[in-house]
């Protein structure tokens, strides 16, 4: 009886480990399922494009090209598509977002170097705005050196960790501590400011090294199958990025759209332009990636990176 028992016992607890192995495997099949309806692979995007388009852009970058604040639809890429297509419907446009949350200026390259890499249609512009993650996300960064191969994994993390943000915030807050529980006095108070401050010049250095690598990778790549690389900035100022831009385009053949504040000038007040984000993360909403679209169609336009629009006597 007792033996029995014990079988029956052992087969419920396989019931229930086999039963929680299933809803594990279900869980992850439904997770990797719904991230591909929201992050489409590059294959799959690759595989979307028409071979026979007239002109292809795509565009390569963080939250702010994948279209976060927005709905869906909304992002700048869908909308500077339908822009060109009502601006100069004889010709076929294709605008491919290969935008990723999150994803470093490395990691965007990335994308963008694959979809050139398995894409039988050459893209004409490979429009690019990354480099705002980069003082936290270090995933494929071309920031470690040649010999960066031959280290160990421990080598790798203290590398990193020497130029984390979060990782020398840790640091500076420890020693002000300790300075504050060796103190005499207090009274004593500290500027935040200076309590605070991680973006040293070093730091910024660093980040502009690191943006500067891959925008070589990328344009090289990009000139190699005849397009051409665009730059694109952030709405909101983003130091390391806008240096590394400016010293990539003064010494290399590359266009630079500037979105900053939305176009509204450089004395515009955030009032001027709080209807085109989304708070509290201060990324655009469906107005602002429309403001955005219309900027780069026309400084494209501006810098005739875009064919000539076709009339009725060319059709």
């Amino acid at each position: 009886m007792r033996s029995f028992l014990r079988r029956k016992a052992w087969r419920r607890v396989l019931a229930i480990a086999l039963g929680l192995l299933v809803a594990v495997l279900l869980v992850e099949v439904g997770l990797r399922v719904y991230a591909l309806t929201i992050h489409p692979s590059v294959g799959q995007l690759v595989h979307e494009v028409d071979r026979n388009v007239d002109f292809l852009i795509v565009c390569a970058g963080d939250s702010h090209t994948e279209g976060k604040g927005a709905p869906r639809g909304f992002d700048y890429p869908s909308q500077l598509a339908a822009l060109l297509d009502h601006i100069d419907p004889a010709r076929r446009y294709a605008v491919v977002n290969l935008g990723l949350a999150g994803c470093n200026s490395s990691e965007a390259a990335n994308r963008a170097l694959e979809f050139m890499r398995r894409s039988p249609r050459a893209p004409d512009l490979v429009i690019f705005e990354a480099g705002k993650n980069n003082d936290h996300n270090f995933k494929d960064a071309r920031i470690f050196p040649e010999l960066a191969a031959s280290r160990d994994y421990r080598e790798w993390a203290r590398y990193l960790l020497s130029n984390s943000r979060a990782f020398r915030l840790s640091q500076i807050t420890y020693r002000r501590l300790e300075e504050l529980s060796h103190n005499p006095n207090p009274t004593l108070r500290l500027d935040a400011d200076h309590f605070f401050a991680v973006d040293g010049a070093a730091e910024q250095a660093l980040l502009v090294r690191w943006m500067i690598a891959d925008l070589a990778v990328l344009r090289d790549a990009t000139l190699k199958r005849g397009g051409k690389l665009v730059l694109l900035n952030y709405f909101l100022e983003a130091p390391w990025v806008d240096q590394a831009y400016r010293d990539f385009v003064r010494r290399s053949p590359t266009a630079l759209v500037d979105i900053h504040r939305f176009g509204l000038g450089a004395l515009a007040r955030m009032a001027d332009w709080s209807g085109l984000i989304k708070y509290p993360d201060y990324h655009p909403n469906a107005r602002g990636y429309a403001r955005i679209a219309q900027l780069i169609y026309r400084q494209l336009a501006e810098q005739r990176l875009l064919p000539e629009k076709k009339n009725a006597a060319t059709q």
